[in-house]
């Protein structure tokens, strides 16, 4: 019997843990593609001022979630983040349109990606 309950309180442990995992991850994808979202919007309306101030914001928050997120994703999957954040950087201050739009929609669709290949579900773990 006390195997029993030593087993079924293990497997609610996990399972609260990959609950709060998958939500945890799914929020912070939700909030750092909509951040980015926000600044395309900028740079459509060629608002470069107001797209730079929201970069710099969104550079500042990955910096506060960057443990979170290193203890979530695939380093190399953070290093393509801050990599293409950076690129979006300069051609904002250069208020360079196409490449912006290019290097902000490649870091929105790395945003959307990584729950895709972190959530745990049969496909993954296999």
């Amino acid at each position: 019997m006390k195997s029993l309950i030593s087993a079924v309180l293990m497997a609610v442990v996990i399972i609260g843990g990959c609950l709060f995992y998958t939500n945890k991850l799914d929020d912070l994808s939700l909030e750092l593609a909509e951040k980015c979202i926000n600044i395309l919007s900028y740079i459509k309306d060629d608002n470069y001022d107001e797209a730079k101030e929201h970069t710099d914001e969104l550079d500042e928050f990955l910096e506060q979630k960057k443990i979170i997120l290193a203890s979530f994703i695939d380093h190399n999957e953070l290093d393509k983040i801050e990599m293409n954040l950076e690129q979006m950087k300069v051609y904002i201050a250069e208020e360079n349109r196409a490449d912006s739009l290019a290097y902000g929609k490649a870091l929105s669709a790395l945003f959307l990606h990584f729950p895709k290949n972190y959530k745990v579900k049969i496909e993954n773990v296999l």
